[in-house]
């Protein structure tokens, strides 16, 4: 049958355009055994498809003899397609003519699998070039990481490999970490907690901020027991402070001068025993001091060592001005205790200054225990003595010591004197 199809190729043709009414056209040209024969147009049809199927298609091995083939869709957007299905009509490979190519679909996601020139190794990885094709890159050393350089991804390795990590480790004895650019606070490097609060941060101007003042923190410092320079703070090159914690548990915080001596020492159960008790703060130099300031800013109590023989010790106004000053000396400089103000050079023992020139202010006041004055010096000059109305005891008077009484009975004031040898003897006054 399809050798005498073949046989009339222009009736087959305008069968497959759509003539098939037009009868007579192939009747009038059939040969002898169609013209006593009614035309039956389903088997002419199925005949028909049969000589015009392309061979192999959909069979496992589509070959062709031509070096090319093409196969052009019928447009260029995402309407126009080309599906391989699976026997179970789920999709493998679209091709779509808007440029575009699909493997599987969001419902059947398909597994990929390139097996590639032999040459290539386990993990190498392929970019797109500049002429848009796909390159290949090789797998790099271990420790490098994959970075850009000339636009192109390439294999480099870094001086700290794991930053960032869990485990911050290195085979190289230091490492460095240097700020992109500049010496000023912009240039820094941060440690954030999880809520973004700053931990520690490392400026370029050499700053270093522990916390901030919206996220304080609460610093420890863990000392070794046995050091004995646990914690050093350097100021330029070697003048510094740090602090001794004694493997008894004593503690001791010395600051000290440019040349390493101890100019300040504080000591905390220095020693053994009832010395485990012991707190001092001592002040080591000539002219050493320890100053209190008031809320103004004023000196207002001064402990000093003026020279290498002797201290002194001021209680100063609000404003600053001495107004008592306690002075000890073993030769050049007045032993003396002065109260008051504009002391005079004067090198008394015992100076008190008075703030006006009358009786009605006091220079001085000695009291006993129960407030009961023994000696008044006033402003102008006379001193008030207490006298009791009765003899003092003679054992209560020392060697060379005296005392006098009031004997209202016999209008008498009366001396009771005590001898270098021992002996009392009493001197009376007429009182009139």
């Amino acid at each position: 049958m399809s050798e005498k199809i073949s046989e009339y190729i222009t009736s087959v043709t305008a069968l497959a355009s759509g003539d098939l009414m037009d009868v007579s056209k192939l009747i009038s040209t059939s040969p002898l055994d169609y013209q006593s024969q009614k035309l039956n147009y389903s088997v002419l049809i199925s005949e028909l498809n049969n000589d015009l199927t392309i061979n192999n298609l959909g069979n496992s091995d589509l070959t062709s003899t031509d070096n090319a083939r093409y196969f052009k869709l019928n447009g260029t957007t995402s309407s126009n397609f080309l599906k391989f299905r699976n026997s179970s009509n789920i999709s493998i490979l679209s091709l779509f003519g808007d440029k575009s190519i699909v493997f599987g679909n969001i419902g059947n996601p398909v597994s990929i699998n390139f097996n590639i020139d032999a040459a290539d190794a386990t993990g190498d990885l392929w970019y797109r070039n500049v002429s848009g094709n796909l390159q290949r890159l090789p797998i790099g050393s271990s420790s490098q990481v994959l970075t850009v350089a000339g636009g192109l991804p390439s294999w480099a390795t870094v001086s700290a490999p794991n930053l960032g990590s869990a485990n911050l480790t290195s085979t190289d004895d230091a490492r460095t970490f240097t700020l992109k650019s500049g010496g000023t606070a912009s240039q820094n490097l941060q440690f954030l907690n999880s809520g973004g609060g700053n931990l520690l941060k490392l400026s370029g101007n050499k700053a270093i901020d522990f916390g901030s003042s919206a996220n304080t923190i609460t610093p420890k410092i863990y000392l070794d027991a046995y050091a004995p320079d646990k914690f050093s703070l350097f100021s330029n090159v070697s003048s510094f402070s740090f602090c001794d914690v004694y493997s008894d548990g004593n503690g001791q915080f010395d600051l000290k001068n440019v040349n390493g001596n101890v100019k300040i020492e504080m000591n905390a159960g220095v020693g053994s025993g009832a010395y485990l008790e012991k707190a001092e703060m001592n002040l080591r130099g000539a002219y050493s001091s320890f100053r209190i300031f008031n809320s103004i800013a004023n000196n207002a109590v001064e402990l000093t060592s003026g020279s290498t023989d002797y201290g002194q010790l001021y209680l100063n106004s609000v404003s600053g001005a001495n107004k008592t000053y306690l002075s000890a000396s073993y030769s050049i400089i007045d032993t003396s205790l002065k109260v008051g103000g504009s002391f005079a050079g004067a090198t008394a023992a015992l100076q008190i200054v008075g703030a006006g020139a009358t009786s009605a202010t006091t220079t001085a006041l000695f009291q006993n225990s129960a407030s009961v004055s023994a000696l008044k010096v006033k402003d102008d000059g006379y001193c008030i003595l207490k006298a009791n109305n009765a003899a003092i005891a003679s054992g209560d008077l020392a060697n060379n010591e005296m005392s006098f009484y009031i004997d209202e009975g016999t209008n008498h004031c009366v001396v009771k004197v005590k001898y270098s040898s021992g002996t009392v003897k009493t001197g009376t006054f007429n009182l009139t």
